[in-house]
């Protein structure tokens, strides 16, 4: 049998915590669902792993993420409530405790999904996006595992963004003489989410998470994403240089609205300045494809803010730790998909020497993209 977990009916801050069960792990650390005495409301604490404690790159990430949350307050943004450090060493996050499913849990087991689902799912995390984005915040890792389906008591799905760990501030977005957290050709995210630009190290933009939330939408509305593809530098050249298998073509039989597709055509444009200008522009898209009634979409949008508050809300575990119960949110790593990737340019250029070998055609690509071949 396993050794019981220390945590377990600690109580933090002279009691203002009390970590009551544990709901989800994975290889940074593990979330804990805890009860907050002075507001009597449940919380979720995402905790790092002890292994990390002394590693100060990945406690600054942790830190960072926790910063960047706190500072964000759109409804369709995970919150961040407290941060602290344990007796052992261990920094953790409180966060707002969500039940639900992740959008990829969603994907998985009900695509497609009907276009207005989807559209109406998509534009919440536009416009969450679009706060960050004008805060000087990219996210740098939108894959459906980071968009949390929060239930509601009208049977709503409330959209949650997720693992803003990966976050990146955009020295556009930033005044004068401000400082990047990361430096230039790194390469950072999900591989099959990732936007071209991203895919090569190059300098990103809102634009760049824009790009990935329409992959997100095409994986919702086809359960497929863009490209075949089949180990991560095969997602990188794709992203890089191919050109999308339009949604209309990926399923055979699934019809879909020329708005839709028009829509998505644009938002997975290669050149940032061909994508919708911001993802307020591409929320606003798929709201009116949504909710075409214009009344009627204020309404839906208000009332949905407003179902947010009469919740016992968020935060931590991974969603790839799908189980029969409602899960809680994080940016912890569970199975599935491949993970979030965080590589230096000289590391992508190793494995495409390797994936040579697998093939010409996609060496060719592969040298033309990390070999400068003009």
């Amino acid at each position: 049998m396993a050794a019981p977990d220390p945590l377990l009916g600690l109580s933090l801050l002279d009691g203002e915590y009390t970590i009551l069960e544990r709901i989800g792990a994975g290889g940074m650390g593990a979330v804990y669902k805890a009860r907050q005495a002075a507001l009597n409301r449940f919380v979720a604490l995402k905790v790092l792993h002890t292994k990390f404690a002394n590693r100060k790159e990945v406690l600054t990430r942790f830190r960072r993420e926790a910063r960047i949350l706190s500072q964000l307050t759109h409804p369709n943004t995970l919150r961040v409530f407290d941060t602290g450090m344990l007796d052992d060493g261990r920094f953790y996050i409180v966060m707002e405790l969500l039940e639900g499913r992740s959008l990829h849990r969603v994907i998985r087991t009900e695509a497609p999904l009907d276009e207005a689902r989807a559209a109406l799912i998509v534009s919440q995390v536009a416009f969450a996006l679009d706060e960050a984005h004008a805060a000087g915040v990219l996210h740098r890792d939108i894959k459906p595992e980071n968009i949390f389906l929060q239930a509601t008591p009208a049977d709503l799905e409330f959209p949650k963004v997720l693992d803003f760990g990966l976050a990146k501030l955009d020295e556009s977005l930033l005044p004068p003489g401000s400082v990047a957290i990361t430096k230039q050709g790194a390469v950072f995210g999900t591989p099959e989410f990732m936007s071209p630009e991203q895919a090569r190290g190059e300098v990103m933009c809102a634009q760049s998470d824009v790009y990935s939330l329409a992959v997100v939408l095409y994986e919702a509305l086809s359960g497929k994403l863009p490209f075949n593809a089949g180990s991560p530098v095969e997602w990188v050249v794709h992203h890089s240089h191919a050109v999308p298998i339009p949604l209309a073509d990926r399923i055979p039989g699934l019809a879909f609205s020329p708005a839709i597709l028009a829509i998505i055509d644009r938002a997975l444009a290669k050149d940032p300045a061909q994508r919708f200008s911001s993802a307020r522009a591409f929320g606003d898209a798929l709201l009116a494809l949504a909710l075409p009634n214009p009344d009627a979409s204020a309404d839906a949008v208000q009332y949905l803010g407003e179902e947010r508050v009469t919740l016992n809300v968020v935060g931590g575990g991974s969603s790839r730790h799908d189980s029969a119960r409602p899960s809680a949110v994080g940016s912890l790593r569970g199975t599935g998909r491949g993970p979030s990737l965080v590589m230096s340019t000289p590391a992508i250029v190793g494995l495409a020497v390797g994936f040579v070998m697998l093939g010409a055609g996609i060496a060719f690509v592969a040298m033309r993209l990390f070999g400068g071949v003009s």
